[in-house]
């Protein structure tokens, strides 16, 4: 069969993805999750160009942007795996809900690469220490997300929920989470080597996202 002459991009084809298509709970929508609960509950963080606000003390960056690296900084960049991991089974029990109706899921997993920028100057000499503050801010959060207190009345840091931005209201389709399995996060203290002035602390995270297959 002639290649060029059986594919044709205006055909219609019965069950084809439209141009339209949006992932409920892709990729997307995982990055634009865990971005958007970083912010918020990493303290400190200024989202924009320079100059910082009033009372932020470092920029964050989104997937490695072209523009200039501002300094101090927490860059954010999802790198993935191989081996995407479970897919979907009925059977994929990850919970309940209050009213004892089950949760079922499709269970994913990635890499994301988390790094502290700061950088040396004539006037500023504290870019380790720098680097090490905002890695000890990063690393408590993403440990602590979804601990209860000692109280039970709450979380020390809230879960990491996985949004639906397509959708008004941004309703939750699932939960973002470290792997439990161990060294789910790794990390390595760096200085550049075009520019010894500098500093970076690379933490490579893997997580695991529960897709939720069925209403809440």
């Amino acid at each position: 069969m002639s290649t060029d002459k059986s594919i044709q991009s205006g055909a219609q084809v019965d069950g084809c993805i439209p141009a339209s298509f949006k992932a409920e709970s892709g990729k997307q929508n995982l990055m634009a999750s865990l971005n958007s609960w970083l912010v918020d509950i990493v303290r400190g963080g200024h989202v924009g160009d320079k100059p910082l606000a009033v009372g932020k003390d470092f920029f964050w960056s989104f997937d490695n942007p072209l523009a200039p690296l501002n300094c101090p900084a927490i860059g954010i960049m999802e790198i993935g795996l191989f081996d995407i991991g479970k897919r979907a089974f009925d059977a994929n029990l990850v919970g309940f809900t209050a009213d004892g109706r089950p949760i079922r899921a499709v269970q994913n997993q990635t890499l994301v690469e988390i790094t502290c920028y700061a950088l040396d100057g004539d006037d500023f000499g504290g870019a380790t220490k720098k680097v090490r503050e905002l890695r000890d801010r990063v690393v408590f959060a993403l440990e602590f997300a979804g601990t209860p207190n000692d109280n039970d009345d709450g979380f020390i840091i809230p879960n990491i929920k996985l949004r639906d931005f397509n959708q008004p209201g941004a309703p939750v389709v699932g939960i973002i989470r470290l792997d439990p399995g161990g060294n789910a996060i790794n990390e390595k203290y760096l200085v550049d080597a075009n520019n010894n002035q500098l500093k970076t602390y690379k933490l490579l995270v893997r997580f695991l996202y529960d897709e939720y297959k069925n209403p809440l």
